[in-house]
């Protein structure tokens, strides 16, 4: 209740009407959409082009890492590369018949080695 002036009057508080069928609140949206085409267009090619975009960026970041590990690794910086014999003559040509397995014989005196560094067997790396 409030008073206005000398009259007391009651305001009932609105409240939001939830009744609306979930097929009626579609239609609305739906109608909408149609109606504005061009706003509706423009914002779908909007959503397009950031998602594009975002995609992009992460493709791009993932082959920084990838380059920067290939390249530290190729390039022999302060790492030991452990290659099957003939790999550097004709491993250039037919990568795969050069393949190290899974458990190289021979690596046991490089398990205790106590320097710092990135060991990598196909695309696992610790340090």
């Amino acid at each position: 209740m409030r008073s206005v002036g000398l009259v007391r009057t009651s305001v009932a508080p609105v409240v939001p009407n939830f009744g609306l069928a979930l097929a009626q609140l579609i239609k609305i949206a739906l109608r909408n959409v149609l109606r504005q085409r061009r706003r509706s267009g423009v914002a779908i090619v909007a959503i397009a082009f950031g998602v594009i975009a975002m995609m992009l960026a992460a493709g791009f970041i993932e082959w920084i890492f990838w380059a920067t590990r290939e390249g530290t690794a190729v390039t022999q910086l302060g790492h030991i590369q452990v290659t099957r014999p003939g790999y550097h003559r004709q491993g250039q040509a037919d990568p795969y018949t050069y393949l190290m397995p899974v458990k190289p014989p021979g690596l046991e005196a490089l398990d205790h080695d106590r320097g710092s560094g990135l060991w990598c067997h196909g695309s696992a790396s610790t340090a």
